[in-house]
């Protein structure tokens, strides 16, 4: 499960939660982005270090006996663009034998033939996404139903519903001040973490 975390909110805790359990995972790797290919112009706006750290404090809660958690740094540590079947080719070689399963974001489920090299990625990743909202959902079914019938991907599309919350927005209402409106979309230890660090108050 990717992305770039900035911050990690309770709706990444929400699907990753739902991830575990709907495919009985018994590994979760969170990988923070170094740079997304679809973000190359976008103001980083908390370091590599703080985003790696929110990203453990936010998601390790989740470790238990039947699924281990990790928070790695395979594309945070490099000085290069975020490619996905990079980091992909690079997870087949540490584990061999094992399944992977990706997760994707709605929005970023429905641009799959937009990737670099995705149709490798179909080939060596299972498929998991969810819906943030129900109007989207035969749009979702659509695509899943393409991309397995023109490129043998093996989808997995969640009944469950995503909670819409947005990283821009906590950014924002953090930059303008507003905390109080931000609070309940973190978890207690990112949330003192981004108050402790002082972090998006300088923004603008």
């Amino acid at each position: 499960m990717g992305g770039t975390f900035s911050p990690p909110h309770i709706g990444h805790l929400h699907s990753a939660k739902a991830f575990i359990e709907e495919l009985n995972l018994d590994r979760l790797i969170i990988i923070p982005a170094k740079v997304s290919p679809f973000k190359v112009n976008v103001q980083q706006t908390a370091s590599d270090k703080d985003r790696m750290e929110m990203a453990r404090l936010c998601f390790l809660s989740l470790d238990c006996d039947n699924c281990s958690v990790e928070v790695s740094d395979i594309e945070i540590s490099k000085d290069t663009t975020s490619y996905t079947i990079d980091t992909v080719n690079e997870l087949k070689a540490l584990y061999p034998n094992d399944e992977l399963y990706m997760f994707v974001g709605s929005d970023m489920f429905l641009s799959l033939e937009r990737w670099k090299n995705f149709k490798d990625i179909f080939e060596k990743c299972h498929i998991y996404t969810r819906t943030r909202e129900y109007n989207e959902r035969y749009t979702m079914l659509l695509a899943k139903e393409k991309y397995e019938k023109t490129y043998g991907a093996r989808v997995y599309l969640s009944d469950d519903q995503e909670i819409i919350v947005s990283s821009t927005d906590i950014r924002n209402a953090l930059s303008s001040k507003s905390i109080e409106t931000c609070q309940n979309l973190l978890t207690d230890e990112v949330f003192g973490y981004i108050i402790k660090g002082g972090l998006y108050f300088d923004q603008h």
